[in-house]
C-alpha cells in the first residue's frame, strides 16, 4: 500500500511538473510571439516611414526639378524676349542705318550733279556759245548777193571753228562727269561731232572731194541731238530739284 501511495505521488508531481512545463512554455512562446508580434510591427512602422520619407524626399527632388525647369523656361523665355528686343532693336538700327547711307548717297549725288551743271555753264556752256558765233553767216545768208559769198563764209567759219574745236572738247573732257550725268555727256560729245561732221562735209562737197551731201539733213539731225541734250540736263535737274 505504501508502494501504491509513493507510486501516486510520483506521476502526481510528474503530472504538475508537465502542467507547468507545458504552461512554462505555452507562456513562453506567447510572450515570443508577442514580442515577434511587436517587433514585425515596429518594423513595418520603420519600413512604411522609411518608404514614405524615400517618397517624400523623391516628391521634393521632383518638385524641386519642376521648379528648376520652370525657372529656366522662365530665363529661357526672358532671353527669348531679350534676343527679340535686341533683334528689332538691332533690326530698326540697320534699317535707320540704310535709310541714313541712302539719303547721303542721294544728298551726294545731288551735289555732284549740281557741282557739275555749275561747271558747264560756267566755262563749257560760254565757250560753246563763242564756238557758235562764228557761223553767223548761217543765219544772215541772206545779205550774201552770190551763192559763191556764202560758201567763202562757210570757208572761213570752218577754218576757224576746227581750230577751236580741239580746245572746246578738251574743255568739256576735263570736267568730271557724275554718274548721273553721262547720258548727258555722251550726248553733248555725240552733238560736237555732229556739227564739225557736217561743217566738214560740207567744205568737201564745196571742193568736189564727196557728191550728194545732204547738208540741210545733217544739221537737223544735228539740232536734234543738242535738243536731247538739252532736255536730259533738264531732266536730271528735276529730279534733284536744281
Amino acid at each position: 500500500m505504501k508502494n501504491e501511495k509513493g507510486f501516486a505521488k510520483i506521476v502526481i508531481i510528474i503530472g504538475v511538473f508537465c502542467t507547468v512545463l507545458i504552461l512554462s512554455g505555452a507562456t513562453y512562446l506567447g510572450i515570443e510571439q508577442y514580442n515577434i508580434n511587436k517587433f514585425q510591427k515596429v518594423e513595418n512602422e520603420r519600413i512604411q516611414q522609411e518608404k514614405e520619407h524615400e517618397t517624400k524626399l523623391r516628391l521634393d527632388e521632383q518638385q524641386k526639378a519642376l521648379e528648376g525647369a520652370q525657372k529656366k523656361i522662365e530665363e529661357l523665355s526672358t532671353q527669348a524676349y531679350d534676343v527679340q528686343n535686341q533683334e528689332d532693336t538691332d533690326d530698326s538700327e540697320q534699317r535707320e542705318l540704310s535709310e541714313q547711307l541712302a539719303q547721303k548717297i542721294e544728298d551726294d549725288k545731288k551735289i555732284a550733279v549740281q557741282d557739275y551743271i555749275s561747271a558747264i555753264q560756267n566755262t563749257y556752256i560760254p565757250e560753246r556759245t563763242r564756238f557758235y558765233k562764228i557761223d553767223n553767216c548761217l543765219y544772215i545768208s541772206g545779205e550774201f548777193k552770190t551763192e559763191k559769198d556764202f560758201e567763202n563764209c562757210i570757208r572761213q567759219v570752218w577754218i576757224e571753228e576746227s581750230a577751236m574745236l580741239p580746245s572746246v572738247n578738251s574743255l568739256f573732257d576735263s570736267i568730271p562727269v557724275p554718274s548721273s550725268m553721262m547720258t548727258y555727256a555722251a550726248t553733248e560729245k555725240l552733238f560736237l561731232y555732229s556739227y564739225a561732221l557736217c561743217r566738214e562735209n560740207q567744205i568737201k562737197q564745196y571742193d568736189s572731194e564727196i557728191t550728194n551731201f545732204n547738208v540741210g539733213a545733217c544739221n537737223d539731225r544735228t539740232f536734234e541731238i543738242f535738243e536731247q541734250a538739252r532736255n536730259e540736263m533738264a531732266r536730271v535737274k528735276s529730279i534733284y530739284g536744281l
